[in-house]
């Protein structure tokens, strides 16, 4: 008669050592492949702010959001993430100015920019509209990132500053939906 002892025990510990041996050879791709799909599903839904880290499959997000909501939803998208476990959203969440301060200052050839902008692109946007009205001149970048800016902010933030290439002083400001300009003519 066959003792079954002596034949379930090796097989019993040989599928343990195979599935320790594939979870170590294998958990590399495995980590990548939920940071891809989580990064993925976090870009496609507008949070390009995040930063990801994993261990195994459990994603740790950071970075700073620019609203309240987007802080709450990436921490949803990467839950519903295939082949995340869990989720832990250490994101923060952008200041928020009250009121919303925005100024550009031309004095001579260059340009001062000083206040808040709600996000980088924004910012880049801004950048790139002073950098054209000040042909050629510096541009100050004393800008800071802040939530809470009024609709419309980039469009009219580049509307000022075009403002000012014409003239050889001048001071464009907004402060929440009140916008100010001042200048001297050029001739």
């Amino acid at each position: 008669m066959c003792n079954w002892k002596r034949w379930v025990w090796p097989g019993i510990l040989a599928v343990i050592l195979l599935t320790l041996a594939a979870l170590f050879f294998k958990a590399g791709q495995i980590e990548r492949d939920v940071v891809q799909r989580t990064a993925s599903a976090l870009d496609q839904t507008g949070h390009g702010w995040k930063q990801l880290s994993i261990d195994g499959r459990d994603v740790t997000l950071e970075g700073v959001s620019p609203t309240l909501e987007g802080q709450e939803d990436s921490g949803v998208v990467a839950r519903n993430t295939y082949g995340v476990r869990v989720v832990d959203n250490r994101a923060d969440v952008l200041p928020e100015a009250s009121p919303y301060v925005f100024s550009a200052i031309r004095d001579g050839a260059g340009i001062s920019l000083a206040g808040s902008v709600p996000t980088e692109s924004v910012r880049r946007s801004v950048l790139a509209a002073a950098s054209n009205a000040a042909f050629g001149g510096d541009v100050i970048d004393e800008l800071t990132l802040a939530r809470g800016a009024p609709a419309e902010f980039e469009t009219l933030a580049s509307f000022a500053i075009s403002q000012l290439a014409g003239v050889s002083a001048g001071r464009v400001s907004r402060e929440d939906a009140s916008l100010s300009v001042e200048w001297v003519a050029s001739s």
